[in-house]
């Protein structure tokens, strides 16, 4: 919700002529990518990113995390997810995962918490692969930033990495079956035109998810976001 984010709105048509995001049409390239151009927009996002993680994890810190030993944050940031986690659970290990540039200062901010040794940093692209070993992956708001299709890529990584007896946990809205009034749509049409994204129902959650190696096992409402819990098949 930034400067650049309202200016992109005043190309908003070629998104509806399209079905395409219109920060190329403003700004010349994609969001992530005229971000890594841009660091003090960057480290605003993060910012960004990191104080909504308050918000998002209110359905995730109440969790039952007593048979779990390590969670991967994909797409994790800077690590504010993970380092909540691992203050409120003291048994878990952490492995923060994302774009080489976006942890660069994660193992420093770890320390810092106490957290050093119980955490693994990793700089990757989840389109290319994600880390294994892990009990539990976490998608918190990444998926709504793209289409179907790259959605499916990420979940793709994800069930490769994956043990058979992990577990898929996407923090994210879910929409109802018809939206038109629901005080989300405004935002589905926000991811639309600022990166191509949506927002999604159960329904499509569910075809997502099982087009792409897992079931849909629950969904756990939160006053900001849900969680929606998969398994891999």
């Amino acid at each position: 919700m930034s400067n650049e984010a309202y200016h992109v709105w005043g190309h908003a048509a070629h998104s509806i002529r399209t079905g395409k995001e219109s920060f190329s049409a403003a700004f010349g390239k994609p969001y992530f990518e005229w971000l890594s151009d841009n660091p003090s927009a960057a480290d605003e996002f993060a910012q960004g990113q990191a104080g909504l993680v308050e918000l998002r994890l209110l359905p995730l810190l109440d969790h039952d995390w007593s048979d779990v030993g390590t969670v991967v944050d994909v797409g994790g940031g800077t690590g504010a997810l993970i380092t909540r986690l691992l203050e409120r659970h003291p048994h878990l290990r952490g492995i923060l995962f994302d774009l080489p540039h976006v942890v660069a200062e994660a193992p420093s901010t770890f320390g810092s918490a106490g957290i050093g040794e119980r955490t693994t940093v990793v700089g990757g692209s989840f389109f290319e692969n994600v880390p294994g070993n892990g009990d539990v992956y976490v998608l918190s708001q990444i998926l709504h930033d793209w289409d179907d299709a790259s959605a499916g890529e990420i979940l793709s990584s994800c069930r490769h990495a994956i043990p058979a007896s992990g577990r898929l946990m996407i923090v994210e809205q879910v929409l109802p079956e018809s939206a038109t009034t629901h005080p989300m749509a405004l935002l589905d049409l926000h991811m639309l035109v600022l990166l191509g994204g949506r927002e999604r129902t159960i329904t499509e959650w569910r075809r997502l998810l099982t087009d792409h190696g897992f079931t849909l096992d629950s969904i756990t409402q939160g006053p900001r976001s849900s969680v929606i819990e998969a398994v891999p098949v």
